[in-house]
């Protein structure tokens, strides 16, 4: 993640709320300056990457960054999860 954050590439920084500083002072400080978005817990970034907990995490894909924060900042009753949701064309997204 710090290799991608230092030649520019770092799109999104995820960060468990519970993350300790250690973990957020091995970061580069390019990695430290990218958009961040603070997430519930070490554990539930984990199960959402397939691993028991993950501290920090980096995207690098711009498309999926964009996804990942409009989700997040979508208004609450604009839940999207549930994947069953069609745009007017009748395609799924």
């Amino acid at each position: 993640m710090d290799s991608a954050a230092r030649r520019g590439r770092l799109a999104l920084l995820l960060v468990a709320a519970d993350a300790s500083r250690h973990a957020l002072g091995r970061l580069a400080p390019e990695a430290r300056a990218a958009t961040r978005l603070t997430v519930a817990s070490r554990e539930a970034l984990g199960r959402a990457l397939g691993r028991r907990t993950v501290a920090v995490a980096g995207v690098t894909d711009v498309a999926l960054a964009a996804r990942i924060l409009e989700r997040e900042l979508a208004p609450a009753g604009d839940d999207e999860s549930s994947g069953s949701r069609q745009d007017p064309e009748g395609q799924v997204p």
